[in-house]
């Protein structure tokens, strides 16, 4: 018997339920693997002025990149919208769950480190994704 699909939104997907978990599993396995770096202790790195800002940028990036796939496959209707709200809610209880964290500090700048790779990181996977063949309005 054929899984019935789901609706996720009105005039949503209509796809199967395991095919959705397949989907966003990338993203949901990377959101954890942040958490859990969260609650780490600061690694020692060679000293670079604000090696920590590039480090979050792309780390949310990538973030960016991979929730916007998962949105466009998953055949949501605004993707870039939609990862760009759930990562930004992933950067800032990252933030928050590092200020409860020993050796870890919250603060203002990483959040717009994390924003700005959220943001290159939908740009570039918007650039790579969109049809080759479509036109762009002139």
């Amino acid at each position: 018997m054929a899984e019935k699909p789901i609706q996720i939104h009105p005039g949503g997907s209509g796809l199967p339920v395991r095919e959705l978990i397949i989907i966003w599993l990338p993203t949901v396995v990377y959101v954890g693997a942040i958490m859990f770096m969260a609650t780490r202790p600061v690694p020692k790195f060679i000293h670079v002025q604000h090696i920590d800002k590039y480090l979050h940028a792309l780390a949310y990036a990538l973030l960016g990149g991979i929730s916007f796939y998962s949105g466009t496959r998953s055949k949501v209707k605004h993707p870039f919208l939609l990862s760009f709200i759930l990562a930004t809610v992933v950067a800032g209880s990252d933030e928050i769950l590092q200020s409860f964290t020993h050796g870890r500090v919250s603060s203002f700048a990483d959040f717009l480190a994390d924003v700005f790779g959220i943001l290159i990181g939908n740009l570039l996977s918007w650039k790579l994704l969109r049809d080759p063949w479509q036109k762009t309005p002139t």
